[in-house]
């Protein structure tokens, strides 16, 4: 007979509706039927992924400054017909700003993706 795990201390919460709805389906989608089970299984052996978002904002602003960038070139561009290669190549480093945002994000998410492996 197996052993009966002694459990002493009570931890419970309250959910609204909606969320015990969304609980509700998320066991359904996880093959769970046991709430107790679910809970207790994901708390413990569940892992929490925190997500530092600074690098994401920061590519952001290098896209709201491209942006920008483009948008003043295709006002001068219409006021005076002419296209300025110092604006070009301004937008071509902003560019490579942006590439060089974007790898260090993917990079990572690699490694946190590669964490739990």
């Amino acid at each position: 007979m197996a052993q009966k795990l002694k459990r002493s201390i009570n931890m419970g919460f309250r959910v609204n509706e909606d969320e015990k709805y969304f609980i509700e389906k998320k066991m359904e989608a996880a093959g769970w039927k046991n709430f107790r089970s679910f809970v207790l299984h994901f708390l413990i052996r569940g892992e929490i992924v925190k997500i530092d978002l600074a690098e994401i904002r920061e590519m952001n602003t290098l896209l709201r400054n491209i942006s920008n960038n483009i948008n003043q070139i295709a006002a001068r561009a219409n006021a005076t017909g002419n296209i300025y290669a110092a604006d070009i190549a301004e937008i071509q480093v902003r560019q490579d700003e942006v590439w060089e945002q974007q790898n260090k994000i993917i990079g990572a998410v690699t490694k946190m993706t590669e964490v739990g492996k």
